[in-house]
């Protein structure tokens, strides 16, 4: 409700907070703490910080900001990196499942011997009504999450474009325009993933001219090793300066060390 608020604009207050958050004590703590919260987020601009347009003053007033203030804006940089590097793995796996869609009709039309030349609108309208409807079947039986809806969304609006364009086209639609239309799709999602991975960088840019290899650093490889989408991003598409500090701040010697430590207490009692 938040978000719909924020989204049209709408101020979020006490009211508001009150016919959510029942306790009357907790639903004051709380609107006085998202005033807060909205204030850090329109005073450090964090879409500056991913940009990489933060300048030197705004990682000077953090660095001497205190500690709640710390936090507060911690949390705000992870949660908008956070959110890029998912959007970027989503739409990743949105063109992963369309490729897989796009095989299985090619497939189709090369089966009933035609070319990439051919006209295929027919074939594309089919294919588009089955994804639809295996989308809403999955949505009836609660199995579909954002990373399912977004790839469903993703291709049956390709197949779509490719029928609403080969119609006014002499050709009609064929399997070429899908194409086309497909690596434009491939040439948006390397947008996607190098701007994910920019702003991962200035992010620990940001954090490092601000607070060097402070606890702020701790929160933010730490928030982004427990994060499912920030890992695989990561894992997928590196991030030097993740590994770096990750490698600093001796995670994985820790968990390895721990993991040794078990195996000797194993054999000792075999």
């Amino acid at each position: 409700m938040i978000k719909l608020y924020e989204a049209q604009g709408i101020l979020v207050d006490e009211l508001l907070v009150e016919q959510y958050v029942q306790n009357p004590d907790i639903a004051k703590r709380f609107a006085l703490y998202y005033d807060l919260f909205t204030k850090y987020r329109s005073d450090y601009q964090i879409d500056r910080i991913l940009d990489g347009t933060a300048d030197a003053a705004l990682a000077e007033r953090a660095r001497l900001a205190p500690f709640d203030e710390r936090v507060a804006v911690m949390g705000l940089i992870v949660d908008a990196t956070v959110g890029q590097l998912r959007s970027a793995v989503l739409e990743e796996k949105a063109a992963a499942f369309a490729h897989q869609a796009l095989g299985e009709l090619k497939e189709g039309v090369f089966s009933c011997g035609l070319i990439e030349s051919d006209d295929i609108a027919e074939i594309v309208k089919t294919t588009a009504a089955t994804l639809a409807r295996t989308r809403d079947t999955e949505r009836a039986n609660s199995l579909l999450d954002e990373e399912r809806y977004r790839a469903y969304e993703r291709t049956i609006a390709l197949l779509d474009t490719a029928l609403r364009l080969g119609a006014d086209l002499p050709g009609g639609t064929t399997f070429s325009l899908v194409r086309q239309l497909f690596g434009e799709m491939l040439d948006e999602l390397d947008g996607a993933i190098e701007a994910a991975s920019l702003a991962l960088d200035n992010v620990f840019r940001f954090v490092e001219t601000a607070f060097g290899e402070g606890q702020e650093m701790l929160m933010l490889v730490t928030d982004l090793s427990v994060s499912r989408a920030g890992m695989t991003f990561i894992n997928d598409h590196g991030s030097e300066r993740y590994f770096a500090h990750n490698l600093n701040l001796q995670f994985y010697e820790r968990g390895s060390d721990l993991a040794d430590r078990i195996n000797r207490i194993v054999l000792e009692e075999e």
